[in-house]
């Protein structure tokens, strides 16, 4: 059986790639040849994915069960950018996020710890007001003021609804991707045990 957070990363990375060989996914995830091919012939196996010579590319049940987990986790939209103006890493993930901001750490370090835990070499998450103002905790209240290329990379994908925003970045994207992922469990799950205590 596949961890969640790996098929999630998995389905995330396929669906990025479009259709993607055993090789690549070895080489960009780390994982040998043959746990890839375990992994995906459980995707496959699970409706999930299909495997052509071509590669292996998502369902149409793939992208379904992909996009109700990622609305189940809060995410509103994800990006996957290369050369991000704050990280100086190859890849950067960003999922813009609703209903999340009141389960963060004071500075958002605890967040950070656990993507890179996961496989990012770093996150930043960054908070947007009512009035669209997008901030970063303990680094500045205006991100625009702070790096201007930067915020105009993370406006120009704001939805309606986005109250939070997290970067990933890693110079492997499913670092960046898995780093993400990890994150949205661990604050979805504060998110719970915050409900069962109320």
């Amino acid at each position: 059986m596949i961890p969640q957070i790996d098929a999630v990363s998995m389905l995330l990375l396929i669906k990025y790639m479009r259709r993607i060989g055993r090789y690549t996914i070895s080489k960009l995830t780390g994982l040998g040849e043959g746990k890839v091919r375990r992994f995906l012939q459980q995707l496959v196996n699970s409706g999930l994915a299909q495997t052509t010579r071509g590669g292996t590319a998502l369902t149409e049940h793939g992208l379904q069960y992909l996009n109700e987990t990622l609305s189940r986790l809060n995410v509103l939209h994800i990006v996957i950018l290369n050369n991000f103006p704050l990280a100086s890493t190859k890849y950067t993930t960003l999922f813009y996020c609703t209903d999340l901001t009141h389960v963060l750490s004071r500075y958002c370090l605890e967040e950070r710890d656990v993507a890179i835990r996961y496989g990012a070499d770093g996150a930043v998450l960054m908070l947007v007001g009512r009035n669209g103002r997008i901030s970063i905790p303990g680094v500045c209240s205006d991100l625009s003021a702070y790096s201007r290329p930067t915020y105009n990379i993370v406006s120009t994908y704001l939805r309606t609804g986005t109250d939070l925003v997290i970067a990933t970045f890693s110079n492997n994207i499913y670092g960046a991707i898995r780093g993400g992922v990890a994150l949205l469990y661990h604050l979805n799950a504060k998110l719970r045990e915050l409900g069962e205590s109320a």
